[in-house]
């Protein structure tokens, strides 16, 4: 009896309903009861989820801690959520009154549907390049590459071939740049990716010869981190390409597809 009504207390803990924890009972613990008499086990230990059993100190000190970190950016149903999966039973209006307490405004910006948007640092020109592809036009047979420069936001390259996956091809758009502005840039910041293997292999030994405390000298990230250069191509894609992209030039037959454009 002890140990039927401790798995019922820790099903029902578990925010499983009358129905699952009835079948869990079933077919694992071998015990069978009815609805009925679940509801009277659940009344009988004291166990419910409409009514606040725990302290609002508790719960304020929970939410206060989540809204330092990542849950300033949540909703109060989230918030209510993260309580429940911590054990704290409460109900989803005092989470709501106790987070409008707590950070007013941030309730005013999510209402307005305000993103809080991440600072990006860069301590200078040419400190960080960064450079991605651009692959919507691939269907026609052109594929864009470009770099930037994330505290100017000067654009370094921006060059259109048949293909931006070949890492050689890549590695001769960093050395002409080099070539041509006499140096390079303390870090560069790409996604993963083999096509900019060569790259990562011509910017690292800067770190040996430069004798310098840095040691990063190729941030690898995700397109999403990557921001600033994702940015410049789809301002390119706004104002340049949108009509290659509705077949305006190929009915003038300005350009043909899959021809080489330099």
């Amino acid at each position: 009896m002890e140990q039927r009504n401790n798995l019922i207390e820790m099903y029902y803990t578990l925010r499983l309903t009358f129905d699952e924890i009835k079948y869990i009972l079933a077919k694992k613990h071998k015990v069978v009861i009815s609805t009925r008499q679940l509801k009277r086990i659940v009344a009988s230990l004291g166990l419910y989820r409409r009514r606040s059993r725990n302290n609002l100190f508790d719960v304020a000190t929970f939410i206060s801690k989540e809204l330092k970190v990542s849950g300033q950016q949540h909703g109060y149903r989230w918030i209510h959520t993260k309580c429940l999966e911590r054990g704290l039973e409460i109900d989803k209006e005092s989470v709501r009154l106790i987070i409008k307490c707590l950070d007013l405004t941030g309730v005013k910006c999510r209402n307005a549907r305000k993103l809080t948007r991440r600072t990006y640092m860069n301590n200078g020109p040419n400190y960080i390049w960064h450079m991605d592809g651009y692959d919507k036009l691939k269907p026609y047979g052109i594929c864009i590459h470009g770099c930037i420069d994330g505290f100017s936001r000067n654009i370094i390259w921006l060059e259109a071939d048949t293909t931006n996956k070949d890492p050689y091809v890549i590695a001769g758009y960093f050395i002409d740049t080099v070539r041509e502005v006499g140096g390079c840039p303390r870090c560069i910041r790409a996604d993963l990716g083999t096509e900019n293997g060569i790259v990562r292999e011509l910017q690292v030994p800067y770190e040996t010869v430069m004798a310098m405390k840095q040691t990063h000298f190729f941030m690898v990230q995700v397109n999403v981190i990557n921001g600033l250069k994702a940015g410049g191509i789809f301002y390119e894609k706004k104002v340049l390409s949108f009509g290659w992209i509705c077949f305006k030039l190929l009915k003038t037959m300005v350009i043909s597809v899959g021809t080489f454009l330099m």
